[in-house]
């Protein structure tokens, strides 16, 4: 059996998400928090794209979302444990 069966789970929920998120999540190891609209022009994906991409890692528990206290129609998402109550 080969070592590739020994990652951790989160290592390989990530791998198994499509480039898209892969992207979204990568961003987000290097900024704060942001907004679908940041998040967009950040990885010059389209809107839809992004959407996708952040349902996915919702869905696997790989980042959180909070609404924006700026515009209550936006969310603000970040990965799990980043925030520091800005």
């Amino acid at each position: 059996m080969s070592s590739k069966g020994q990652t951790s789970s989160k290592d390989t929920t990530l791998a198994d998400l499509p480039p898209s998120s892969k992207l979204i999540h990568k961003i987000l190891e290097h900024e704060d928090e942001l907004t679908q609209h940041q998040l967009a022009e950040e990885s010059l994906l389209n809107q839809r794209t992004i959407r996708y991409g952040i349902h996915l890692l919702e869905e696997e528990g790989l980042i959180d979302s909070r609404p924006s206290l700026e515009d209550g129609r936006q969310s603000l998402y970040s990965l799990p444990g980043d925030r520091d109550g800005r």
